[in-house]
């Protein structure tokens, strides 16, 4: 008997934590239950390099190889300039649509517009809108 009070325990913890995770979250977004649009400022980095080398992925002089990794599919995403975070782009443009494909964009500074999501440690922007700034 003492063995399925621990395990029903334990269940009703892990929804307790749950709970609790789904309340933070609920309080960024909107009725609709997606997140509000945000815009970011910083860099477009490819991933491949920028996780393998940190700050020696960035910049003009590695341009060319951003560039490069953009044309292979390597993933693409935004260094914020402010807090440093990486924001994985995903989207739409990887459902085919304009505006928000950043291959155009890599390693030059830009401003993106669009939905932040987090999961399992990982962060992405839904890109609406991108520009370049100077």
């Amino acid at each position: 008997m003492r063995p399925r009070i621990a395990v029903l325990s334990g269940v009703l913890a892990a929804l307790a934590v749950g709970g609790l995770g789904l309340a933070y979250f609920a309080g960024a977004q909107t009725d609709t239950g997606r997140p509000d649009q945000v815009t970011i400022r910083g860099e477009v980095v490819d991933l491949g390099c920028y996780l393998r080398m940190g700050e020696k992925g960035t910049g003009a002089g590695h341009a060319a190889c951003a560039v490069a990794c953009a044309k292979m599919g390597i993933p693409q995403g935004i260094l914020d300039e402010r807090t440093g975070s990486i924001y994985l782009n995903i989207g739409p443009s990887m459902m085919g649509a304009k505006g928000s494909d950043l291959k155009d964009f890599a390693a030059k500074r830009v401003e993106v517009r669009g939905r932040v999501f987090s999961a399992g440690g990982i962060q992405g922007i839904e890109v609406a809108s991108v520009k370049e700034i100077r």
